[in-house]
């Protein structure tokens, strides 16, 4: 496959055999015939790789790889297959006629930038319920990095000149490996946000991030290392000699406190007491007066949370 600004699209796969069909559909009927649809399968233990064959042709390609993990998966199917951009399709996600296209155009449109992502539509599989994120870039994009990632990563196209660049995808990150590039290549392109929905993200499907609150806890302790790492001009160092310097930050505290208030408000405590011991340390003790009341009046405190709720709905 020569480099003649064509796009490499990948989407990795684990256990995923019921979120096949819709989420690979929406991506081959955008397809140009420079293009190449790479789907992985990760290792998985059911039907899934065999569902995905089925869309096996000139320019979908499918391969399959012992367990890895995605960010091994997607950074070795990334430099095998070479191409002038890269876009990511997220497992079970849809992307919405023209994404690819626009982000495309984008790209070639602006010499400077490398990174382009969109407004998606995160669907709650256990509610039935969506919410759409409308996301703002920063003026300055390095330091707001810092501030949150605004970007889904099942929305983004880069410029593989960029993404080689920066150094690509890290192993180490097995959660948070797209904040942790996003923040390495900012020092060296400039990112753009299409205002528009141009995907649908399909949250607290079993196994996945969004639906299991340890991976959850993991994934905000892994964003919360790469904001280190690119706050004090670390990226270049050695991760495991940086790992021993790193103190989890007040950011990472208030969102895990954040969480168990929720938690409580839901009644899963177990989330609560998980959470719980991740923020009562150093400068996080300053959230302890809630723990010791939901300790010692539970039933009080869980009826104002969802009273709180309520309110919140109500306004």
């Amino acid at each position: 496959m020569e480099e003649k600004k064509c796009m490499l699209i990948v989407s990795v796969y684990y256990n995923r055999e019921d979120q096949v069909d819709e989420s690979i559909s929406s991506v081959t009927s955008q397809l140009n015939s420079d293009d190449l649809l790479l789907l992985v399968d990760d290792g998985s233990t059911d039907s899934t790789y065999e569902k995905l064959k089925v869309f096996e042709c000139s320019n979908v390609k499918v391969i399959k790889y012992e367990n890895q993990g995605f960010t091994k998966s997607v950074k070795t199917a990334i430099d095998t297959f070479p191409s002038t951009y890269i876009a990511i399709h997220g497992a079970g996600d849809v992307s919405f006629p023209d994404r690819f296209e626009k982000q495309r155009q984008v790209l070639e449109n602006n010499p400077k930038t490398g990174l382009v992502g969109t407004w998606y539509e995160d669907y709650d599989v256990t509610t039935n319920k969506s919410v759409i994120r409308k996301k703002k870039l920063a003026k300055n994009i390095q330091l707001g990095m810092i501030d949150y990632n605004p970007f889904g990563h099942s929305t983004v196209m880069f410029k593989r000149e960029f993404y080689t660049q920066a150094g690509g995808y890290n192993p180490f990150f097995v959660f948070a490996q797209d904040r942790d590039l996003w923040c390495r290549m900012s020092r060296y392109c400039d990112f753009y946000m299409i205002e528009e929905v141009l995907v649908r993200r399909y949250q607290f499907i079993l196994n996945s991030v969004s639906g299991d609150y340890k991976k959850a806890l993991r994934q905000r302790y892994f964003s919360d290392f790469a904001v280190f790492l690119h706050e004090n001009g670390l990226v270049d160092q050695k991760i495991e000699e940086m790992a021993l310097q790193y103190r989890s930050s007040f950011a990472l505290k208030k969102d895990l406190f954040k969480r168990s208030v929720t938690a409580v408000a839901q009644e899963k405590s177990e989330v609560l007491n998980y959470y719980r011991k991740h923020v009562l340390t150093g400068n996080g003790y300053v959230f302890f007066p809630f723990y010791l009341g939901y300790f010692l009046f539970p039933k009080i405190i869980m009826k104002f949370m969802k009273f709180m709720k309520f309110m919140k709905f109500m306004k």
